[in-house]
């Protein structure tokens, strides 16, 4: 993926693209919670493989390791955008449910709100997640022909509503904890009162 945090090309074009759209505003928000910013490119492979000896395609999406890769690149360029914005702008970041289902895809809220770099976040309405059961081996890594043969079969990579409001307020309550006192938090309630939807 060519537009992944990953590459420093492409931070240092999406703050360009920031910063000059900022331009008589206060601020700026930054939507994390549609997607993915950030994946399996050749500088998170090869990251993860010097510092942990394993591939990190391999590697459930949950994977602390995984995790800790995806979110250096992820904080890079959160450092950039406050460097080009300065302290007079406020930044906001929509994420996942929580801090647990941001950090899984690279957003790593507690480092951001520790280090100043965003003024708020806002609790977005979805979070992603795999449904992995049956595809992990024993030493912990995905079994890549049972994964192989899953994706003919099923959504793999799935995508959840507002509609859970378990995770939802779990996850509000992670976001209060790391945001109380340092940057404000906006929380949100599902729109629905239906079942966990999941989409591929």
């Amino acid at each position: 993926n060519t537009s992944s945090f990953a590459y420093p090309e492409v931070r240092r074009r999406v703050v360009e693209m920031i910063a000059n759209g900022s331009v008589g505003f206060d601020g700026v928000c930054v939507f994390f919670h549609r997607g993915t910013v950030i994946a399996f490119e050749e500088p998170v492979r090869r990251m993860v493989y010097e510092k942990y000896g394993v591939d990190a395609t391999r590697l459930p999406m949950s994977d602390p390791r995984l995790n800790e890769v995806m979110c250096h690149f992820v904080n890079l360029f959160m450092r950039e955008l406050r460097a080009a914005l300065g302290d007079k702008k406020d930044i906001n970041a929509i994420v996942f449910y929580g801090v647990t289902d941001s950090k899984r895809f690279g957003y790593d809220v507690k480092s951001w709100v520790d280090e100043g770099l965003v003024n708020s976040i806002s609790q977005g309405l979805m979070t992603h997640f795999e449904a992995l059961d049956g595809l992990v081996s024993d030493d912990g890594l995905i079994d890549m022909e049972k994964y192989k043969k899953a994706l003919t079969e099923r959504p793999v990579i799935c995508r959840a509503f507002a509609a859970d409001y378990e995770r939802v307020t779990k996850g509000a309550i992670e976001l209060k904890e790391v945001c109380d006192g340092k940057a404000e938090l906006y929380a949100t309630l599902g729109w629905e009162r239906t079942p966990l939807d999941t989409v591929s």
